[in-house]
């Protein structure tokens, strides 16, 4: 009798319970297809993970960014600024990191201006963010690498951008 409690509930809570397992799910095919776009390895399965993210939740700015991301790395720098600036848009308050990643693009894709502009959000969010919370050493760098590109566009030389993978070699 006892035995019939717990199936009874989880019966009635299924429906809710998978929920919130496929969005855990979800978010773990999300942050370890970006990290391994981020470290530029295996993209091909990153780019698959992040799709089916990004299929369960389509406006998820985090699954947008990451598949910005990953085709940033690829090199398809036109693919990239359309699905980072879905990610900026997509952002409530402002994702320092989305703008970093969109000024990247622009600059691969000729868009200097537009570069700067995305760089200088990225400057300005991570400003805000230092300074209503605690330290993050994670946006202190952003902080620091985005003001970096800014002064060496003003300085008259390239910034120094994320690199993309030449070769997209899987391994097993």
């Amino acid at each position: 009798r006892d035995s019939t409690l717990p199936e009874a509930f989880a019966r009635r809570n299924l429906p809710s319970g998978r929920r919130v397992l496929d969005s855990i799910l979800f978010g773990v095919h999300n942050d370890y297809g970006y990290s391994l776009a981020d470290a530029g390895v295996r993209l091909d399965d990153a780019e698959r993970m992040i799709r089916h993210a990004l299929a369960r939740q389509p406006r998820s700015e985090a699954y947008l960014d990451s598949y910005g991301w990953v085709l940033y790395k690829k090199g398809d720098f036109a693919q990239a600024k359309r699905w980072l600036m879905k990610a900026a848009t997509a952002s409530v308050g402002g994702d320092p990191v989305i703008y970093d990643h969109l000024g990247d693009a622009l600059w691969r894709s000729g868009e200097a201006d537009e570069a700067v502009a995305r760089w200088t959000k990225t400057v300005e969010l991570a400003t805000e963010r230092l300074s209503k919370g605690p330290e993050r050493a994670d946006l202190r760098t952003l902080l620091t690498t985005a003001s970096a590109k800014i002064e060496r566009v003003q300085d008259g030389v390239p910034p120094n951008v994320a690199p993309i993978v030449k070769s997209n070699v899987e391994t097993p």
